[in-house]
């Protein structure tokens, strides 16, 4: 378990274990030690070799998805720093999906449209 990063190693076990004891393939995310000591977010994926009922090893693969750990948590940060700018400001946002054709609003816009506060935000303009 040196491999994984100190935080990870409790639920990485845990998942190990749990894959083990029901024999089951699993995923996981978690950030493995580089051969340099940096350490990188990866998702493992492991499927057991089975002789019979017994497991008799594993085989897996790692996938680097640092930049996408990175990028997600950007996206997530801006989205954070954009509500309180709307919210400062008193403005809205809308989506529009052009494969159901639906506007989706904001809690903001909800309101600025006199629609009550339980109401979803999605209208639909297609029936």
């Amino acid at each position: 378990m040196r491999l994984y990063h100190p935080e990870d190693i409790a639920r990485m076990q845990a998942v190990r274990e749990a894959g083990s004891t029901l024999g089951t393939a699993y995923e996981a995310e978690c950030r493995v030690r580089r051969h340099d000591g940096v350490y990188r977010w990866h998702r493992l994926s492991l499927t057991p070799i089975k002789t019979g009922d017994v497991i008799s090893g594993w085989v897996g693969a790692s996938l680097d998805i640092h930049e996408l750990r990175e990028a997600q948590e950007e996206l997530r940060a801006f989205a954070n720093r954009l509500q309180l700018a709307q919210e400062a400001a008193g403005a809205g946002n809308w989506d529009l999906d052009l494969t159901t054709w639906e506007i989706r609003l904001c809690l903001y816009s909800v309101r600025s449209h006199g629609l009550p506060e339980e109401h979803s935000g999605e209208i639909p303009l297609r029936e």
